[in-house]
C-alpha cells in the first residue's frame, strides 16, 4: 500500500469516489479485477475516501473502447450532475485506455464534468506540469500497446511456421486439434491448435473440390454434399477462394505452403 500515490488535495478525506477497473484476461494477468478491487478498497479506507461504485471490464483490451460496457456505463452515468462523484480512481492510466486519443478524450470529458481523475500508481505531480507528465504516460502506454501487438503477431507467426494455426474457427471440412506444447510458468499446460481434416465433413469438402474441378455447378455440389457444408449456395463462393484448402497456413500477410493436409 505504501507504494501507491496518495490522493491529490482535490480529494480530501470524505470525498465520494468511483473506481474503474480492467484486466486483459488470462492466468498470467498481472492484476486481475479481484486483486485491483481489494487494493482499491484498502486504498479508500486508508485515505478516508468513500467508494460508492465500481465499474469493471474483465478480459477486455485497453487498445479500444469497443465492447467495454462498464466504461460506457461509467461515462453515461457521469452525465447526470446529481450522481457524479468527486473523483474517479484508476489502478493506472493504462487500465483506463491504451489508445492516446481515447484516453485524452475520456479524461478531458470527466474533468470537464468536475471529476478528479486519479491514478493510484502513476505519480503525476500537482500543478501546471501535471498534464504534461500525464501525456507522457499516455504516449508510453500507446507505444507499449503497439509493441505488444507486434510481439503477439510475431509469436502467432512462429506458431504457424511450426505447423499450428493462427487461431480462429477452422474452415468447413477441418477441425482444430489441441496439442500440449509444454507448461506455463504457473504449471498449467501451454497449448496450441492445428487443423486436421474433420472425420465427418472432410470427405465432403474434398468431394466439393473434385466436383468443382470437373466444372460441376454449385447447385450440383450443394446437392451432392446434402447441405452439410452449407445450407445455401451463397457459402460456396468463399469456400472456393480459401487458400487453406491448398494446404497453405496463413497469419496476417504470412503464408506457409504445405502447412497442413
Amino acid at each position: 500500500m505504501s507504494s501507491y500515490v496518495p490522493p491529490p488535495q482535490k480529494l480530501p478525506p470524505g470525498s465520494i469516489v468511483w473506481a474503474y477497473l480492467r484486466d486483459s484476461g488470462g492466468v498470467t494477468q498481472e492484476q486481475s479485477i479481484k486483486q485491483q478491487e481489494a487494493e482499491v478498497r484498502d486504498y479508500c479506507a486508508r485515505y478516508g475516501l468513500v467508494l460508492t461504485q465500481i465499474f469493471a471490464d474483465e478480459a477486455k483490451s485497453g487498445g479500444s473502447t469497443v465492447g467495454r460496457e462498464a466504461l460506457h456505463t461509467l461515462m453515461d452515468s457521469t452525465e447526470d450532475a446529481q450522481r457524479r462523484p468527486d473523483g474517479l480512481l484508476l489502478w493506472n492510466f493504462a487500465r483506463f485506455a491504451r489508445e492516446m486519443e481515447a484516453s485524452t478524450y475520456l479524461k478531458a470529458t470527466l474533468r470537464h464534468r468536475g471529476i478528479v481523475v486519479h491514478s493510484m500508481t502513476d505519480p503525476i505531480p500537482e500543478g501546471p506540469f501535471g498534464y504534461s507528465i500525464e501525456t507522457m504516460y499516455d504516449v508510453a502506454n500507446e507505444e507499449a500497446r503497439r509493441q505488444n501487438s507486434r510481439d503477439v503477431q510475431r509469436a502467432l507467426q512462429a506458431l504457424v511456421k511450426q505447423g499450428f494455426s493462427c487461431g480462429g474457427v477452422p474452415p468447413k471440412g477441418y477441425r482444430a486439434e489441441k496439442v500440449v506444447r509444454g507448461n506455463k510458468r504457473d504449471g498449467t499446460p501451454r497449448t496450441a491448435s492445428r487443423w486436421i481434416p474433420d472425420p465427418q465433413l472432410g470427405e465432403l469438402a474434398t468431394l466439393a473440390w473434385r466436383m468443382r474441378a470437373q466444372s460441376k455447378t454449385l447447385s450440383e455440389i450443394q446437392e451432392a454434399t446434402h447441405g452439410l457444408l452449407y445450407r445455401s449456395r451463397s457459402g460456396w463462393s468463399s469456400f472456393f477462394r480459401n487458400k487453406t484448402y491448398l494446404g497453405i497456413g496463413k497469419c496476417g500477410d504470412l503464408e506457409i505452403p504445405n502447412h497442413h493436409p
